[in-house]
């Protein structure tokens, strides 16, 4: 067969302050949207748009590459953005009679200044290009706020199963298995759509703890009940969207309607079950510092879950570096810090030097740098090799870097603002993570892939950033009415005008 592959992929945070326009997107070492064969060479090993051309050569199917448009959240794209990213997918395409399939790589949760489900308006494109007898399949992250009219337009989604996404490959294997089965000589036809009445926060989303890990499993248990290739998906949504379809769901696409209705609503139920534990309390970053100093040996993490690359944060804010440098904290480091023009001065300056900068506090309105004198404890530029869980073997390249440190603390900032963190962004500049007790990332739930395995305990805070983790301190106007605003919370009810 002869299949068309690519991907158009944004996490957009409505409340972020700054827009996402086309130079935004592209591959992790900056250079511009890989197109055509590039993208089997300029994309992550372990992303779901590798799994499904691995497999699809495997089976000896020629690929058609399209384009695999990635950024960092920011808020919505601009509309010259969209189109002309939309219409470099569309025209990748070509003549959709010499097609038996197009496979994408997408988000779930992308918001554009003119299109608030931009992921159902990018299917409605490709689904008007191919017409109706091409199958179109796509890859969701489980952050997805996912619609009706997607699940219509599109002949198969599947989504990620964890969080910290440690299975995008699988996905996309899964995503191809579910395209198979729809140009068997049996193709399923049902599918089924439910939307899950209340806000997940975030930082409770992640897999490897309950009650999500146990959600999860369930999941896959009722996914194998509906047999003949069923593919169920459960997406917890992306709660920094002031969008109607923000809301976590559930769907799934399958040969026996009955059998999939059964599983949907079961798994609807447990997950009501365990609505009380999608709560959104969190403690300030002094609290969790003077936490932090009270506990044994041992690494400890601090997860400064609001200031997250990864959903749309500026990277920069200072209050944990703040904090530790308060209480006198020893043997510590915060990172990612993005603050380019302090990296600059740490490379003019040169290993060992002192320099007195305003460090971060630069992107969130009303915040201010931290102004001290550091050491320049450690430097890199340039590429290096990622080795944590979700992106082992893929290179980054995140500019100049430096290992700052003042009074003890450390800080690792970067010249670019980036979504992940890994060991690795830390060691790359001489701050290993294993060799300190505390360590402070700026980063949600995507640490724990690698950082847990080395920390003694983690805690959470919240303190000020652009990633809002409690939606009921969020100014949202376009919910559904009801929709309650985390786990028992109180639910969105729009202003009167």
């Amino acid at each position: 067969m002869r299949i068309a592959i690519g991907g158009f992929i944004h996490e957009t945070n409505t409340f972020a302050p700054a827009p996402t326009v086309f130079e935004d997107f592209g591959d992790w070492l900056g250079n511009g949207i890989p197109v055509g064969k590039e993208i089997f060479e300029r994309t992550p090993k372990t992303i779901a748009l590798r799994g499904v051309s691995a497999r699809a050569r495997d089976d000896g199917h020629e690929l058609v590459p399209l384009i695999h448009a990635p950024a960092s959240p920011a808020n919505k794209l601009t509309e010259d953005c969209f189109e002309r990213i939309s219409a470099m997918l569309i025209e990748r395409i070509g003549d959709p009679t010499r097609l038996d399939g197009v496979i994408l790589d997408l988000h779930g949760a992308m918001v554009a200044k003119h299109h608030s489900d931009a992921d159902a308006e990018i299917l409605r494109r490709v689904r008007s290009h191919v017409g109706p007898n091409v199958p179109v399949v796509a890859s969701l992250d489980l952050h997805g706020n996912v619609t009706p009219e997607m699940i219509t337009i599109a002949d198969g989604l599947v989504g990620y199963r964890t969080y910290p996404h440690v299975d995008m490959y699988q996905t996309g294997e899964r995503a191809y298995e579910l395209f198979l089965a729809l140009k068997s000589d049996a193709p399923p036809k049902a599918r089924g759509f439910r939307s899950i009445p209340f806000l997940m926060p975030i930082h409770r989303q992640t897999t490897m703890n309950s009650p999500c890990s146990e959600l999860y499993a369930s999941l896959a248990r009722h996914e194998a009940e509906c047999g003949d290739g069923a593919k169920l998906s459960f997406m917890m949504g992306f709660t920094l969207a002031d969008v109607n379809q923000c809301r976590p769901s559930l769907y799934g696409f399958g040969a026996d309607q009955q059998k999939l209705d059964r599983a949907l609503d079961a798994m609807l139920e447990e997950i009501l079950d365990c609505e009380a534990e999608f709560h959104a309390a969190l403690p300030s970053a002094d609290e969790a510092v003077a936490e932090a100093l009270r506990q044994p040996e041992g690494v400890t993490v601090l997860a400064d879950v609001q200031d997250n690359a990864g959903g749309g944060g500026t990277s920069d804010t200072i209050w944990v570096l703040e904090s530790l440098l308060k209480a006198k904290a020893k043997d510590a480091v915060v990172g990612l810090m993005f603050d380019p023009e302090a990296a600059k001065a740490a490379h003019a300056a040169g290993l060992g030097a002192d320099i007195e900068i305003p460090l971060g506090g630069k992107g969130m309105p009303g915040h201010a740098p931290l102004v001290r004198s550091f050491r320049v404890a450690g430097l890199h530029d340039g590429v290096f090799r990622l080795k944590g869980p979700m992106m082992a073997g893929s290179d980054q390249n995140l500019g100049k870097m430096a290992w700052l440190v003042c009074d003890g603390v450390g800080v690792v900032v970067t010249s670019v603002r980036t979504w992940y963190v890994e060991r690795e962004s830390f060691a790359i500049t001489g701050a290993v993570p294993e060799e300190h007790r505390i360590v402070s990332v700026k980063s949600t739930n995507h640490y724990r892939a690698d950082f847990t395995e080395l920390s003694s305990r983690i805690i959470e805070l919240g303190a000020p950033g652009a990633v809002t983790l409690d939606p009921s301190k969020l100014s949202y106007k376009n919910l559904q009415p009801g929709t309650r605003l985390y786990g028992t919370g109180p639910a969105f009810q729009p202003a009167k005008v």
